[in-house]
């Protein structure tokens, strides 16, 4: 680099060097510029404006014609992401333009590049993105996470390739790879800060359905930061008007009441509260009736035993466990009715939930005898259904019904139940053999609390 020595970077150490800077610093000096400019891949000028920015990055930020050329540049050279050195040192600087270099789930309001965005834009309307969309294929894991961050921050303030970048974090998410899926946790974090059409784009996409997977294949007491950053995903997901199916389908809710349970740090019970309260906030009857499925009452009994609240000392923190509770409370006998569960039998939708538990069947056992055990008839029938899950249900039942009902095992006797219920234990689904087993169990046995 002996032709460019004037321009080489000041021998003095600058104060308030931070690791991304020396990081950058180090990029800098190991890349061959006099190879780049000798290929016209870069011009002198260029050089010049890239060691001006090494020296004194917020003085060159602070010339708007030095800011705009450094954007271009920036943008230029990191366009072959297949040349790591370079586009490492595109993207890093970057993101310190941006005041991306710290901790990418909170926004930084000083960031030294808060009004300087527009210097990666044509016209300072559209988005000059096109090796940012390249980057998302690179090999280099460090790239790719440099690149879909930078790439949100910008979509959040300009109009860009949106659903290159969507697509990308999806495919992230759904990769079983091991540490794949982090490297998409900036983007997806930053991204979301976007629209509300954004964030339905994404549960659209499966993005629930993937951070479901993620949690059940995570060992949440030795990666807290990475569980915490995805119940911070959940949050931003589950905030205004959503679509609840996605939520439903997924089966996230067992996986956060779990997660309170097992209450690996106090950030990671606060986040995971605030999302349960803001899917409860609709007081839709199948997240509800999830919820008691999960059995988020009798876990926040217990945390309030274990005094949590006060330990805590948190006012949203506890604002949000009260307005669980009181959601919980208010809707339980409603949802719990015996006329819900006799509906549900008649349609023949039976799915698992507050209808189909021990402390329902203990109520409302009773009411099963109305119209000479018309209900109980047709959960006899279900038996025959093709679906795995409804004959599941329908077994739990009968056997429920069996233990709480005076004379149960002689109404089921009765009305055939029970040599329909022999003749299943031949079934080719282990869950269907599993339940089989136990309704028998119940309806053989006088005290089955012996069995369990």
């Amino acid at each position: 680099m002996s032709q460019f020595a004037s321009l080489s970077l000041s021998d003095n150490v600058q104060p308030n060097v931070t690791p991304r800077k020396e990081t950058i610093r180090v990029l800098f000096e190991q890349i061959n510029w006099n190879e780049m400019i000798k290929n016209e891949v870069l011009r002198q000028r260029d050089y010049q404006v890239l060691v001006r920015a090494q020296e004194n990055l917020e003085f060159t930020l602070d010339n708007t014609n030095d800011a705009v050329e450094l954007g271009r540049i920036l943008m230029k050279i990191s366009g072959n992401p297949n040349d790591v050195l370079v586009t490492k040192y595109a993207f890093f600087l970057t993101e310190e333009v941006l005041g991306l270099s710290g901790d990418y789930s909170i926004a930084r309001g000083g960031a030294v590049g808060k009004n300087i965005a527009h210097i990666f834009t044509f016209g300072n309307m559209y988005l000059n993105d096109g090796s940012l969309v390249k980057a998302l294929s690179c090999q280099d894991v460090s790239i790719q996470r440099s690149a879909g961050l930078i790439f949100a921050h910008l979509l959040n303030l300009y109009e860009g390739s949106s659903d290159r970048l969507k697509d990308w974090i999806i495919s992230k998410l759904i990769s079983s790879t091991e540490g794949v899926w982090e490297s998409a946790m900036p983007a997806l974090t930053t991204y979301l800060r976007g629209s509300t059409a954004r964030k339905n784009s994404l549960i659209e996409a499966g993005a629930v359905q993937n951070i479901a997977t993620i949690f059940r294949n995570l060992d949440i007491k030795q990666n807290t930061q990475q569980v915490y950053e995805l119940c911070f995903i959940l949050w931003t997901l589950s905030l205004g008007e959503v679509e609840m199916s996605a939520f439903l389908a997924s089966g996230i809710i067992p996986v956060l009441v779990d997660l309170l349970t097992a209450a690996p740090t106090r950030k990671v019970t606060r986040m995971t509260l605030a999302t349960l309260k803001n899917l409860s906030v609709s007081e839709d009857d199948a997240v509800l009736n999830e919820m008691f499925t999960a059995t988020l009452p009798k876990v926040l009994d217990t945390m309030h035993h274990n005094h949590f609240l006060k330990t805590a000392a948190d006012d949203e923190v506890e604002s949000d466990f009260k307005f669980l509770q009181e959601v919980l409370a208010r809707n339980f006998r409603e949802l719990s009715s015996y006329e819900r569960w006799a509906s549900q039998v008649q349609s023949g939708s039976l799915r698992w939930g507050i209808l189909h538990t021990e402390k329902f069947w203990r109520e409302n056992a009773k009411f099963v005898e109305h119209d000479n055990f018309k209900s109980l008839k047709t959960l006899i029938h279900h038996l025959e259904s093709k679906d795995p899950a409804v004959v599941c249900v329908a077994l739990y039942d009968l056997g429920e019904f069996t233990r709480f009902y005076p004379n149960g095992r002689v109404v089921v006797s009765r009305l055939g139940a029970k040599d329909k219920v022999m003749q299943m234990m031949e079934s080719d689904n282990a869950e269907v053999q599993r339940h089989t087993l136990q309704c028998i169990s119940k309806i053989m046995v006088n005290n089955w609390e012996f069995l369990r």
